[in-house]
């Protein structure tokens, strides 16, 4: 496990079911040297489209003409994937997906299901700090960071890669140090 590449990565899906939708977007950054790589794939199943899902990530079939096929992703993404460790945001939700990819194209990949889950991260180092939910947007107003109107798997996996590193390092300690001086000026407000 020691010596295992960290992949930071997100997915955006045309819906939740990993046996009934398909990813059309992942991204990945690789720990060690910051490398990025981003896929978009054209859906096979176009019926199987849900609306909740594009109303999220913003999916417009003209914004994915030069997407690649969905075979094509499983080739690629199994290549970068293979034996390394993954960190997400829920990795359970993107890993079911990927191997129903992977599953569905034939790709040949030791995929760990050993991930790091940020969630797991931010229930244990900001929930008891006052954070209220587990989203991903939730995490991002309460650490004061951007939020977008759609979510990019881009995006999403550079915020991962940055909440890991917040949560897993010395970073942390100054976190706490802002959150605990913003909970004490909140206690010596003058009530009006």
């Amino acid at each position: 496990m020691k010596n295992k590449e960290i992949l930071f990565l997100d997915t955006e899906t045309t819906g939740l079911d990993c046996d009934y939708h398909e990813i059309i977007s992942v991204s990945v950054i690789r720990q060690s040297d910051g490398r990025l790589w981003t896929w978009k794939a054209n859906p096979e199943w176009i019926d199987h489209i849900d609306d909740k899902a594009i109303a999220i990530n913003g999916y417009k079939p003209q914004d994915w003409g030069t997407a690649i096929t969905q075979n094509e992703m499983a080739h690629e993404l199994g290549m970068i994937l293979d034996g390394c460790l993954i960190v997400g945001h829920n990795p359970k939700f993107d890993l079911g997906f990927i191997e129903n990819l992977f599953w569905r194209h034939g790709v040949k990949c030791r995929l760990s299901h050993h991930a790091i889950d940020t969630i797991t991260l931010s229930y244990v180092y900001l929930v008891p700090w006052g954070l209220k939910s587990l989203s991903m947007d939730s995490i991002r107003t309460f650490l004061g960071w951007k939020r977008a109107k759609f979510h990019t798997c881009m995006q999403d996996a550079k915020d991962v890669e940055r909440l890991f590193k917040l949560l897993t390092s010395w970073k942390r300690f100054i976190l706490y140090s802002k959150l605990i001086s913003k909970k004490l000026l909140g206690l010596f407000r003058w009530k009006k």
